[in-house]
């Protein structure tokens, strides 16, 4: 499927940098091109989770999500995540690390989770015990700098090795060469 993006969303799509700040006007297309944001982090890490970060629930559910979720279906791939169900129950892949509550949740057919975070008054620690390993933040100028800084950039762990580069980091590391470490 094709999808239009303007100048601006293509260069910041082709310049692939590992963190993305866009600092655009209204109308830009911030939230649409976290649509596309969203489907790259879920199609080159399977069975992953990322954290999706907002300034409340309701910010997240009725401003960000919808938006984001429409490129996704305008991408081809509506079949193909689901909104706060298990991926057990669909019969898809399950990620590496399960969440224990399943609503605050989108889950894809390749076992990536993107879960929702609140940084509301009222919400502390959500982003607590979890592993990300990417991680979208919208209207980031109404996030809490001094929680975000705390509670959810240590997740971005990414501490799970993938089967195929298992090989390679043992022997670059020398995980599992001697039993006293």
């Amino acid at each position: 499927h094709k999808i239009y993006m303007h100048r601006g969303q293509l260069e910041v799509y082709n310049f692939g940098a590992r963190n993305t700040k866009i600092r655009g006007a209204r109308g830009f297309g911030k939230t649409s091109y976290i649509g596309v944001h969203m489907m790259k982090c879920v199609l080159g890490m399977p069975r992953q989770m990322g954290g999706f970060v907002g300034a409340s629930a309701k910010q997240l559910y009725t401003r960000t999500m919808p938006n984001a979720l429409k490129v996704v279906e305008q991408l081809g791939f509506g079949k193909f995540f689901f909104l706060g169900q298990p991926p057990a129950k669909l019969h898809w892949d399950m990620p590496l690390a399960r969440p224990r509550v399943w609503e605050n949740c989108v889950s894809f057919s390749n076992g990536f989770v993107w879960q929702m975070l609140s940084m509301a008054v009222n919400v502390l620690g959500s982003a607590n015990g979890l592993n990300l390993a990417a991680l979208i933040g919208d209207e980031t100028k109404y996030l809490p700098w001094k929680r975000v800084k705390e509670e959810v950039l240590p997740t971005l762990r990414g501490d799970f090795i993938p089967a195929s580069a298992r090989k390679t980091e043992v022997k670059k590391w020398g995980f599992g060469t001697n039993s006293k470490i």
